[in-house]
Formats: structure tokens, sequence, C-alpha cells
């Protein structure tokens, strides 16, 4: 099926995007009382052998959290991962940090933006 729909992406010029969950959360109520979960890899996906090989780009999405009393973590944080580039002229790999402004409604990218 993988290669069927890369064929007509190809075909037609256009992106198709895959939005799979990771099979289990590792880490998910470590630490006695708080949850600090461990971003999920491109492993961590049902199947993944077929998703990595055929897959052009590699991003996950991870949402950091605690619930500890320290309070540690931005609840508005968010990580993208770039795991997988296959065509370097499209981009690298690497990380970077977003918050979420509820005031907007936009992710930014410095969190000076969301004092402003």
């Amino acid at each position: 099926m993988l290669t069927k729909i890369k064929r007509f992406a190809q075909h037609y010029d256009c992106h198709v995007w895959f939005v799979a969950h990771p099979r289990t959360q590792r880490g998910f109520g470590t630490g006695g009382g708080s949850a600090s979960l461990t971003a999920p890899t491109m492993y961590d996906i049902s199947g993944s052998a077929n998703f990595i090989n055929k897959a052009d780009n590699g991003i996950v999405v991870h949402r950091p959290w605690s619930t500890g009393e320290d309070g540690a973590q931005d609840p508005n944080a968010v990580q993208l991962l770039v795991r997988k580039v296959r065509n370097k002229l499209a981009g690298k790999i690497g990380d970077a940090t977003l918050r979420y402004d509820r005031a907007t409604g936009c992710y930014v990218d410095d969190v000076m933006q969301l004092q402003n």
C-alpha cells in the first residue's frame, strides 16, 4: 500500500502526509508520581520498517510534560524533531521547540514573542 501511495504522490506531484501514533509511550508514569515521557522515535510506529524505508521525510511531533510538583516543563511547549530527510536540498535533520500562544492561536519559536 505504501508503494502505491508513493507512486501516486510522484505521479501527481503532490505531498502525502501519514500521521502515525507510537504503539507505546516510553517513560509514562515513571519518576515517583510524575509523568515524564521521552520523545518517540520513528521505530516506535507499528510496522515502522516500512514507514522509515518508504518515507522521504520523518518528523516527530512531541509534547513533553510533567505532572510533578516542580512543574518544570512548559505546558505550551511542543518539540519538532526532524529525523529523516531523503533529499538534502529540502532540509536537514534537527530539532526545534515551539510554544503555543493562546492569545493568537499560533505557535511561536521564540519565548520573547510570547511576552510582547
